[in-house]
């Protein structure tokens, strides 16, 4: 039977029966965390204590580690401090709280009077609590709940562009996560993303303790990672997974790229679900993950993954392309009738629909002038909202994953590109063609009419048989 806090934490006001975890004191509260959990302890120039929760890696220096970061560091602001670190983290220092970039290391926090507590894990806060989930994302339209909601009654999630104050009460505080990179030229934004993924898979290699394995599709973005990964001389693997839903493409490239550029791929077959595998998954998130994640671990097929692989996604890089340009506008009259049109029936519920409306006046509330509306609420919604879900629900298994793109500084120069470069892949072709230009000559995502027929085909039975 998996633990529900197998790989996560919970911080408390007071101190809580979590026996299973080890317990650390610090200003405010108590921190657990699991056994499985990466946790550091450092202390700045100025004696100040940090605790640092999961994996961060540098991408401005090989080699580095945070913790060298945090050692040298004299300043005041923990942005400043965390500004070239990706992966999946928390940052404690005194009374302050603050996640990784998009916040794909989730905060979801309760409060009453004084008391309050914070966990990873939906599934676990509850358990503390000792309230029942009786929704799940599964049945509520959405692939997520809209954040700062959550499946479950008075319990809010942390926006990225949000950090926690503990003093008497939990203070939720807007931060200036990102910054304006729009002067930059097209040839700086090529040159800065790229050579930040090229360090970060170095540092990868070489602090992680793991071995780097490469989810690798047809797609353009997991082929940036993997044209990083070669520019960058590290020794990785790939492997791709079977999906009902699954292009030609997916099925063939992956395998034609492996033998031209002579690394190890890995096919692995989708065999018939397991009801027990599923109720499983949904029990360790909470019901709080929709995504292909749950077929692949029903299935068997995550198990297949090595444990001691560090999986290297690329799920972020949508930042700087073209997410709800076709459905939203860019004010926020224009957005929020294109997000109700498009979510039309999931936005019924109330509490999607109250969610959107807290997101909505807390984006009028602390504008970011600089950053497109609709980039932000990928960034708030579609990603501290969608992928964290499914980064935890990821913790079930015994590998670890991380986003390669989760970096503030990386994400801000995604959320500088023009739309000339968002059109067409224009900025993400062009990082590819200037570490591996003979990756381009594969097609990207390209659907063929067998895809187009079983595509209608899955949809029709889809919804004759929901």
């Amino acid at each position: 039977m998996i633990k529900k806090t197998k790989k996560q934490y919970v911080l408390s006001s007071s101190k809580l029966e979590m026996n299973d975890m080890s317990c650390f004191d610090f200003c405010g509260g108590y921190l657990y965390v699991d056994a499985e959990l990466r946790l550091q302890q450092e202390r700045d120039k100025k004696a100040r204590n940090y605790l640092l929760v999961d994996n961060a890696f540098c991408t401005d220096v090989y080699p580095k580690q945070v913790a060298e970061d945090i050692r040298n560091f004299e300043g005041d602001s923990l942005l400043d401090l965390s500004k070239n670190w990706t992966g999946r983290w928390l940052l404690i220092r005194g009374n302050e709280l603050i996640t990784d970039a998009t916040g794909l290391m989730s905060a979801f926090y309760w409060t009453r009077g004084n008391e309050w507590i914070i966990s990873s894990s939906l599934a676990l806060l509850a358990e503390v609590l000792g309230y029942p989930i009786k929704d799940s994302v599964q049945t509520s339209g959405l692939d997520w709940h809209l954040l700062p909601g959550t499946i479950m009654p008075n319990v809010n999630a942390l926006f990225c562009t949000q950090q926690l104050r503990f003093t008497n009460k939990l203070e939720v505080l807007p931060i200036e996560r990102f910054v304006d990179k729009r002067s930059l030229t097209t040839e700086d934004k090529i040159a800065q993303v790229t050579g930040r993924l090229i360090v970060a898979l170095k540092n990868i290699e070489k602090y992680s303790g793991r071995k780097i394995l490469i989810a690798l599709t047809a797609g353009k973005d997991s082929r940036l990672v993997l044209a990083s990964a070669l520019s960058a001389k590290v020794d990785f693997s790939t492997y791709t997974m079977e999906h009902p839903k699954m292009l030609r493409a997916d099925r063939k490239l992956p395998g034609k790229m492996a033998k031209k550029f002579d690394f190890l791929w890995t096919f692995i077959k989708m065999k018939a679900q397991s009801e027990e595998l599923s109720d499983e998954y949904l029990q360790f998130n909470g019901g709080n993950s929709k995504g292909a994640d749950i077929i692949f671990y029903s299935a068997g097929q995550s198990q297949q993954l090595p444990k001691d692989a560090i999986v290297i996604r690329s799920g972020i890089f949508e930042t700087g392309q073209l997410y709800g340009r076709r459905t939203m506008g860019s004010t926020m009259e224009t957005l929020r009738e294109g997000v109700f049109r498009y979510y039309e029936t999931s936005l019924k519920s109330d509490g999607q629909k109250e969610a959107f409306e807290k997101w909505e006046r807390n984006a009028e509330d602390y504008p970011i002038p600089f950053i497109d509306l609709r980039d932000r609420f990928y960034i708030e919604q579609r990603v501290n909202g969608w992928v964290s879900a499914i980064e935890q629900a990821l913790t079930i298994n015994n590998f670890d994953s991380i986003q390669i793109a989760n970096c503030q500084e990386l994400i801000s120069v995604l959320l500088a590109a023009t739309d000339d470069e968002r059109r067409n892949n224009t900025l993400a072709c062009k990082m590819i063609e200037a570490l591996v230009p003979e990756l381009l000559k594969y097609p990207i995502n390209k659907q063929s009419v067998i895809d187009k027929i079983n595509i209608i085909r899955y949809t029709i039975v889809k919804r004759l048989f929901r």
